[in-house]
């Protein structure tokens, strides 16, 4: 059963944080990660990896899925993804191990989109956890 992984965040700090520190824990332990990016999101998602941590990075690559962490937009690489760390509008579908997801309420309609997305994971009765 899938299980959807929720962060509550009010600023792009702490979804930054919870980002970081997922694909950081993803990498330590040798678990692909996926991170499902749109638009402007995915170059900014790629940016921040390469300056995380401060004296360093995270290893990462963009619609690769031979490495740890892949960034990618790319919908067709998803079904291959155990792990998905969702930063786009649409909920995922299909058999995933875990989906990351925000309750982002850093703006109205972000958290308009959030609350969509987690009606339509209990309509297809995935395990839904509020993570800290």
């Amino acid at each position: 059963m899938t299980k959807i992984n929720l962060f509550s965040v009010k600023s792009s700090g702490e979804k930054f944080y919870h980002l970081a520190r997922i694909s950081h824990d993803h990498f330590e332990n040798k678990s692909p990660l996926v991170i499902f990016a749109q638009g402007t999101a995915l170059n900014y998602v790629d940016e921040l990896l390469w300056r995380y941590p401060k004296n360093g990075f995270l290893p990462h690559t963009l619609h690769d899925l031979e490495s740890l962490i892949t960034i990618t937009d790319k919908e067709p690489l998803l079904t291959e993804a155990q792990s998905i760390f969702n930063l786009s509008q649409m909920p995922m579908t299909g058999n995933h191990f875990q989906v990351y997801e925000f309750e982002d309420q850093t703006s109205p309609d972000k958290h308009k989109a959030s609350k969509n997305r987690f009606s339509h994971y209990k309509e297809q009765g995935f395990h839904l956890i509020s993570l800290a």
